[in-house]
């Protein structure tokens, strides 16, 4: 993401998907492992940068559709940023 920051500013646009696991909730002999995905998943979210009303809209519109069927029981924290402070 460090890598990645100057040129998405300069081009004013850029994405960044990181992936974790369900291991950051805890399972038994995974402590190093789920403690580097937590990690991931923090670092996100510290990236994060705030949200406009369309990319809120953007994000409700992809849940909504039928291409997330398979996203089920998750919380998307889609707040421009305000769960960082």
């Amino acid at each position: 993401m460090k890598a990645l920051l100057a040129p998405m500013r300069n081009a004013r646009f850029g994405r960044v998907v990181n992936v974790s696991s369900l291991v950051t909730r805890g399972l038994p002999f995974r402590a190093s492992y789920g403690a580097a995905k937590s990690a991931l998943e923090s670092l996100t979210r510290s990236m994060a940068r705030f949200a406009s009303p369309q990319e809120i809209a953007a994000a409700i519109a992809f849940l909504a559709g039928e291409n997330a069927g398979f996203i089920t029981g998750q919380t998307l924290f889609v707040d421009g940023g305000s769960a960082l402070e």
